[in-house]
């Protein structure tokens, strides 16, 4: 019995790490391929999506005249940039494959000056500059054949939630580069940051104490106040 109980745990050990080298090798060759992958293919491949509704609240003028300004900085890829205003609920912003910009109403009544708006843009643009929106439909894609391969071997419950917190701190880390980025463009495009931190002061607010430190590693979001901070020790450094 003891034997059969070593030889299962070994059994399973063995799988637990096979499994674990094949997502982190999977993972790495969809940011790879991502990495790679022409503007041009990427703007084409998604010029077909529509994206929904736009907001019937007349304020597209401002949001765009404030893209417009950073999309012109030379660092940028070369894609069709576009914004959206949509109608939603929650106060948010999604970067979409191709070089769309989609912002919710509802997060542009939340922010009063351009450079917090601006910085919302910038955050967004630095997922399409670091390709965040292709490398996680790819990682997505892996990370669907890597549960479905272990769901053939029995062995799915074992790595799925490991799998998933995984997958969480690679989105965390994405949102720190898109945090950075957006600031760096904003202090570049404008010469100023003060408000570029409105809309996370605004989260801050809106969670209160319901939102833990501790509890971060189960988001896909960084801690609010920690991104707040890392943001102002950067303004410091760009500004000496």
């Amino acid at each position: 019995m003891i034997n059969g109980g070593l030889l299962s745990l070994k059994n399973a050990l063995s799988v637990v790490i096979t499994i674990g080298i094949l997502y982190l090798l999977l993972g790495w060759m969809a940011d790879l391929t991502a990495s790679f992958l022409p503007d041009s293919w990427e703007a084409k491949a998604f010029s077909w999506y529509l994206i929904g509704e736009t907001t019937e609240k007349q304020e597209p003028q401002k949001v765009n005249e404030i893209f417009d300004k950073l999309i012109t900085h030379a660092s940028l890829r070369k894609l069709p940039y576009t914004v959206q205003i949509i109608p939603g609920d929650k106060a948010n912003a999604f970067a979409f494959p191709g070089g769309r910009v989609l912002i919710t109403q509802t997060l542009l009544d939340s922010v009063e000056s351009d450079i917090g708006i601006a910085m919302v843009l910038g955050h967004e643009l630095g997922h399409h500059q670091y390709r965040h929106c292709l490398k996680r439909l790819g990682r997505g894609l892996f990370y669907s054949f890597v549960l479905s391969v272990m769901g053939n071997m029995g062995q799915k419950e074992i790595l799925q939630k490991p799998l998933q917190l995984a997958e969480l701190r690679y989105g965390r880390d994405q949102e720190i580069e898109a945090d950075e980025f957006g600031l760096r463009l904003v202090y570049s495009v404008y010469q100023e940051t003060s408000g570029a931190t409105d809309f996370f002061e605004f989260v801050v607010r809106g969670e209160g104490k319901d939102r833990s430190r501790w509890l971060s590693f189960l988001r896909t979001h960084p801690y609010t106040p920690d991104r707040i901070e890392r943001l102002k020790k950067l303004v410091s450094e760009m500004e000496k």
